[in-house]
C-alpha cells in the first residue's frame, strides 16, 4: 500500500506536519503539491488516487509560526487513523 502525502504552504512549518503525518502512516513520504488543500484534493482524484479523509488543517502561533504546541504529535495520531483508513478500505476491495 503507497501514501503521499501532498501538501502546500507559505511557510516552514507545513513540511514538519506533512513529515509527521507521513511517519504516523509508516509507508507514507511528504511531498510538496503548490496548490490550495481542497485543489490538492481535486487535483489527485482526478489523477486516480483515492481519498480515505477530507483535508485537516494544523495550526501556527501566528502567521508564520512556530507550530502551535501539539501540532506535530496531532498529525502523527492522524498518520495513524488514516493508515487504518486505507487498511479497512483495502480489506473491503479484496474481500
Amino acid at each position: 500500500m503507497k501514501a503521499v502525502i501532498g501538501y502546500d504552504s507559505a511557510c516552514g512549518n507545513t513540511k514538519e506536519i506533512a513529515g509527521a503525518l507521513a511517519s504516523g502512516l509508516r509507508t507514507a513520504k511528504a511531498k510538496r503539491v503548490p496548490i490550495a488543500e481542497f485543489r490538492i484534493s481535486r487535483q489527485l482524484g482526478k489523477a486516480g488516487a483515492t481519498l480515505v479523509s477530507q483535508p485537516m488543517a494544523f495550526y501556527v502561533k501566528g502567521t508564520e509560526g512556530p507550530l502551535l504546541a501539539g501540532e506535530t504529535e496531532r498529525a502523527r495520531n492522524w498518520g495513524g487513523e488514516l493508515l487504518t483508513l486505507m487498511k479497512t478500505r483495502a480489506t473491503k476491495r479484496s474481500a
